[in-house]
């Protein structure tokens, strides 16, 4: 009897203290559609905030959009053509701490905070044709994060990583949009 409850209390503590590995599996970019320019070159300007003095939930998210941003630019665009100019210039991230919430539950057994951040970030493309004359597209997106303290380290950076590429997938769904107007056909090669 005693083997039994000792064997039951040895695989209690195995099964419950055994590591499992989360795959994140937002690790790397979606594959956003290329677009194929045509110009002889393309500038890409990132402006990389300090982290200095941000809490570790707003540096990280921060520097993950910076990341996941630089990322997209380079694989967004090719360069294809034999005159003109890009500049690709991406301001941010920005983060500003929205809202905090206290909320209880089960009178003050589980207590927990909420902060909820808004993150922003402008995209500016500028071309430069060979006549000197310019084309510009401004765009400017944010978003809503969400973060509890209860949640878990890497609940967290799965939360982050998400809402990043929602605000990178608007991002880049309103440059396409952008890049298939009237007067920017001549600096968009078609597949």
């Amino acid at each position: 009897m005693k083997y039994k409850i000792v064997s039951l209390l040895i695989f209690f503590f195995s099964v419950g203290c055994t590591q499992h590995n989360l795959q994140n599996e937002s690790s790397s970019l979606i594959d956003y559609k290329s677009i194929d320019l045509n110009v002889k070159e393309l500038k890409i300007e990132l402006q990389e905030d300090l982290f200095k003095g941000l809490d570790e939930d707003s540096a990280f998210a921060k520097k993950e959009t910076y990341l996941k941003l630089k990322e997209w630019s380079n694989q967004k665009f090719r360069v294809l053509g034999n005159k003109n100019k890009a500049i690709l210039k991406v301001i941010g991230p920005e983060m500003i701490l929205k809202k905090k919430k206290e909320k209880l539950i089960l009178k003050k057994i589980l207590l927990y905070n909420e902060k909820i951040y808004l993150i922003t970030t402008k995209v500016l493309l500028s071309f430069i044709m060979s006549e000197g004359n310019s084309k510009k597209i401004e765009i400017s997106s944010r978003i809503d994060l969400s973060l509890k303290d209860n949640m878990s380290l890497n609940n967290r950076e799965i939360v982050i990583q998400k809402t990043i590429e929602k605000l990178i997938s608007a991002i880049d769904l309103e440059i396409n949009k952008m890049l298939e107007k009237n007067e920017f056909i001549e600096l968009v090669i078609k597949k």
